[in-house]
């Protein structure tokens, strides 16, 4: 095996173990909290509060996962109920599109490109597509939700271990710094965690996609919507899997209407972690929520693969609408902001 593939696999390893304290750390100071939460967020007093709340976490900490694990914790303190739960999970992907727009334009200033708007086009069409995968997944959800159509009850016994392997580095920094400022500190140990991840897929970029099977895959339906779900579910944020394939846009590799069911895929399997942290986190009602905000999207995302040839025209369309003419998008980038304010106070 060539050495990069070791240091990915160490990588990866201790991304892992991180991972795993941080959520430990976030159990025990989101349970010994819960009442200064609940005073803390009281303007999180409904279900649009929860999709507003979630969405703006999300431009927040640059990332949709943290807020997904947060919202599991809550719902584990008795903070959230079920219901919030589920809308502050999908409320964070909404949010989330924003940083793959980011990432378009930091790439457009790197790569010395004069036209920010064409670099920053594919996280507009991963926005568009989100958008138009998660909206109608959430009323699907919340159906699925009042139905308890997931009653899945694993025996989670055997993951008191991780308890009994980390509570002697948790307990003594509680004891320090108080359980009000683990919460903080718990979301900054599992963003580094993240990055720690993100370093194993370091250098596999422009190089590594350049192949022709990646086109063949890419220019296929079916393929590129797996490739998208593969890659996501490795990776275990959108931002990553989109942002590998940001630089082959704009160097030509991959056109735009190749990328949608790539994005598709992603949309289903970047909820992967957040089922993983329920599994870790010991929280049977969480795991069933992420199963259900799996399968709404999965349903949804479905549908959308049998009528793809207009879904994929509406699509592009929606897209090409917004990024013709500049005030649009200020329009567009304006809703992403205010909405979720609106959510959160009204």
């Amino acid at each position: 095996m060539p050495r990069k593939n070791y240091q990915r696999l160490f990588y990866v390893a201790i991304a892992i173990l991180i991972l795993i304290f941080s959520l430990e750390l976030l159990k025990s100071s989101a349970g010994a909290v819960a009442p200064d939460l609940e005073e803390l967020l009281v303007f999180v007093d409904n279900s649009r509060g929860a999709l507003g709340f979630g969405w703006l976490m999300s431009y927040v900490v640059m990332s949709g996962y943290p807020v997904t694990v947060l919202s599991i914790s809550f719902l584990d303190a008795g903070v959230f109920n079920e219901l919030f739960t589920f809308l502050m999970i999908n409320g964070s992907r909404l949010g989330a599109s924003l940083i793959v727009i980011l990432i378009g334009v930091v790439s457009s200033l790197k790569g010395g490109e004069k036209d920010i708007v064409e670099g920053s086009s594919i996280g507009f069409l991963t926005l568009i597509v989100t958008y138009s995968i998660q909206i109608p997944a959430i009323f699907l959800g919340l159906v699925l939700l009042q139905w308890s159509a997931i009653d899945f009850t694993p025996n989670l016994g055997f993951l008191v271990v991780l308890s009994n392997l980390y509570d002697p580095m948790v307990s003594p920094i509680l004891n320090y710094i108080g359980p009000l400022v683990g919460v903080p500190l718990s979301l900054a140990i599992l963003y580094f965690s993240l990055t720690v991840f993100e370093k194993a897929f370091k250098g596999v970029q422009i190089e590594s996609f350049k192949s022709s099977w990646i086109n063949f895959l890419m220019e296929k339906t079916h393929y590129s919507f797996l490739l998208g779900a593969a890659i996501t579910l490795l990776s275990q944020t959108v931002a990553l899997s989109i942002g590998i394939v940001v630089p082959l846009y704009m160097k030509g590799f991959v056109q735009r209407k190749n990328l949608v069911p790539y994005i598709m895929g992603a949309c289903i399997t970047t909820f992967g972690g957040t089922l993983a942290a329920a599994f870790i986190l010991r929280s049977q009602v969480g795991i069933n929520i992420s199963l259900i905000v799996i399968l709404s999207t999965f349903l949804i995302s479905g549908f959308f693969l049998i009528v793809y040839r207009y879904y994929h025209k509406a699509i592009l369309a929606t897209t090409n609408f917004f990024l013709k003419k500049n005030e649009r998008l200020v329009f567009l980038a304006f809703l992403m902001f205010i909405v979720p304010f609106l959510l959160l106070l009204f």
